[in-house]
């Protein structure tokens, strides 16, 4: 294997590490299973922080009517070719079936890259250069929506905060997409904020305050908000708007849920700030079932999910 891959699994998995920001989920919910030899992955499997299905003949048939309905949606919502292409080869490039997850991830981007250029009165996605240069992606899961933001603006650099456990399949399957791009796992803050030429920076979820000294053009978070502790969420709102950069933030998460420690997540509740520009917050339309293998062929989220495009204030709370 490698550094990061290794440091990862030896901090997370061999030594247990455990992180202050991990939250009732997590402990209950979810899981990570790594298995590796001296220089060999045995085992990756993941539940609780989205779907991968590694492409087999088998899976080919099974999800037939869902990579059909995921593409679907990518027309009924009108994306960008050049982000049609971009997640188009995420899958090929992870190996993987074409799920509601990347088609999710597309029109969310696609959503959010559109107001942006209307807000800058520009026409085109390579426009963005200079505009969307740093990008922050909170709870990603399998590195999708690093690489989808890579793809899709080849120029930007993307920074991961994840939780340890979940951090190794964000590394592992972006290597995968970027074999040849440079990584970093990232030990102090000063090097998440020096490093010139990386284009993926990796940092432990423990260490989330560093975004705070950071350079935030787009922040990202989908279907991970809504499992943190409502004290690590107001935190990171802090510490966005604390961050430089055009500090953009596209959020998608559950209207309400309960975690398993008793604490209710309320995204209306969540520290929005009446100086946050904001583009929408809304049910999202695009969020409340998704395509399924079984009979009926589509399924409903437990709950109404919510989303919200806001230019992030530099307010404090």
């Amino acid at each position: 294997m490698n550094n990061i891959f290794d440091t990862l699994y030896q901090n997370h998995f061999i030594n247990n590490n455990s992180s202050s920001v991990t939250s009732g989920h997590w402990k209950y919910n979810g899981g990570h299973e790594v298995e590796k030899s001296r220089d060999r992955l045995e085992a990756l499997k993941g539940f609780g922080f989205g779907q991968y299905s590694q492409r087999t003949f088998a899976r080919k048939i099974k999800y037939l009517y869902v990579e059909f309905a995921s593409r679907k949606l990518l027309k009924e919502y009108n994306c960008h070719p050049v982000i049609i292409d971009a997640v188009e080869e995420v899958v090929k490039r992870q190996n993987r079936i074409f799920t509601y997850d990347c088609a999710n991830m597309a029109i969310c981007l696609d959503y959010t890259l559109k107001n942006i250029l209307k807000k800058h009165d520009l026409q085109n996605i390579e426009q963005l250069r200079g505009v969307i240069d740093h990008c922050t992606v909170i709870g990603d899961g399998y590195g999708t929506f690093g690489t989808l933001i890579k793809l899709t603006m080849p120029w930007s650099r993307v920074s991961y905060v994840n939780l340890g456990r979940t951090l190794i399949f964000d590394y592992y399957y972006t290597n995968m997409a970027f074999p040849k791009a440079a990584h970093q796992l990232e030990f102090t803050q000063e090097s998440l904020i020096k490093n010139d030429g990386i284009d993926f920076s990796y940092v432990e979820a423990e260490n989330y305050k560093w975004i705070s000294k950071t350079k935030v053009d787009l922040a990202i978070n989908t279907f991970s908000m809504q499992e943190m502790n409502l004290e690590v969420i107001a935190n990171y709102f802090d510490y966005l708007r604390q961050a430089s950069g055009h500090r953009y933030f596209y959020c998608l998460n559950r209207a309400e849920k309960l975690l398993p420690e008793g604490e209710v997540t309320v995204f209306d509740e969540y520290p929005w700030s009446d100086d946050d520009e904001v583009f929408t917050h809304e049910l999202c339309p695009w969020a409340q079932d998704f395509p399924y293998h079984f009979p009926p062929f589509r399924k409903s989220f437990v709950g109404k999910v919510k989303h919200a495009l806001v230019k992030i204030s530099g307010h404090c709370s």
